[in-house]
């Protein structure tokens, strides 16, 4: 059996052939791969290993806003993780939204390490704005005050 390695420039056309914007501008991409400012037009409940975002002026659900990892070593009990997601998330809501989470008109949500990712490593938790009916939102909720 024989490989043959890709030149860079190979490499990178294959990538961007793999995660070409679809028709409505809507990107397929890992979890792994999200930023801070990212909007979702997935459901991103339950086990996700992959999700769709999509420019923030389109209609989303959700919008990323906050990424920070757990501490390591042995994969956390529930009530422990939901004190440290909660501490997380809460903690950086308002600098983003510009207003404090009780007096907010959004939710936040997650998407969390699960005990089989985490022992690839994955300690990395994602905090997303999202609106308390699920309804879509269109742009960003940067500073949005509400």
């Amino acid at each position: 059996m024989s490989f043959r390695l890709l030149t860079p420039l190979a490499l990178a056309v294959m990538l961007a052939a793999c995660s070409a914007p679809n028709a409505d501008g809507s990107e397929e991409v890992g979890v792994f791969d999200l930023a801070v400012g990212d909007c979702l037009i997935d459901d991103t409940s339950g086990e996700v290993s992959e999700t769709v975002k999509i420019a923030c002026d389109k209609p989303h659900l959700s919008e990323v806003y906050h990424l920070f990892d757990l501490p390591g070593g042995a994969f956390p009990e529930r009530g422990a993780m939901d004190k440290a997601v909660e501490a997380g998330c809460l903690g950086a809501f308002e600098p983003y939204v510009g207003l404090d989470y009780d007096s907010s008109e959004y939710v936040f949500t997650t998407l969390e390490p699960t005990p089989e990712s985490w022992t690839n490593g994955d300690q990395e938790v994602v905090c997303m704005l999202a609106t308390q009916d699920g309804s879509k939102i269109t742009g960003s909720l940067r500073n949005a005050k509400r």
